[in-house]
């Protein structure tokens, strides 16, 4: 019995230690409405629960529907471990042709901005692959 109990500490150790997975390409991953400390990934797709958890200070653009994609991003940040390296809140915001948001934020280190394309249609937000 002791011999089986060791085994199996030592193979849930070594589970909670290897590397993640990355998702396969279109997953959807819903982020509850609190902070995770998840690693957002290029692949997945992303929708926020509902609620609320990053209040800024800052309102964002003017406009109405930039407004709700900046919005979104910022929260998109907030709630994985991507707070804990890019700045809030979000440095820009355009429409794209497609009628996408991207999404800018500033590093707190380093030079190369992270860009977050958010779809307003259904709500899902996706991190732009750097270059």
């Amino acid at each position: 019995m002791h011999r089986h109990c060791c085994l199996m500490a030592c193979a849930t150790f070594l589970a909670a230690c290897s590397p993640a997975k990355e998702p396969a390409p279109g997953t959807v991953i819903t982020l509850d409405a609190r902070t995770s400390r998840i690693v957002p990934s290029t692949n997945a797709v992303y929708k926020l629960a509902q609620g609320i958890v990053y209040k800024p200070f800052e309102t964002g653009p003017s406009s109405l529907e930039l407004s709700i994609a900046w919005k979104a991003a910022n929260e998109f940040v907030y709630r994985t471990r991507l707070r804990t390296t890019l700045d809030l809140p979000a440095s820009g915001v355009v429409r794209n042709d497609s009628g996408t948001y991207s999404v800018s934020f500033s590093p707190r280190s380093g030079t190369s901005e992270t860009v977050v394309i958010v779809n307003a249609q259904d709500r899902t937000i996706t991190l732009q692959p750097r270059p």
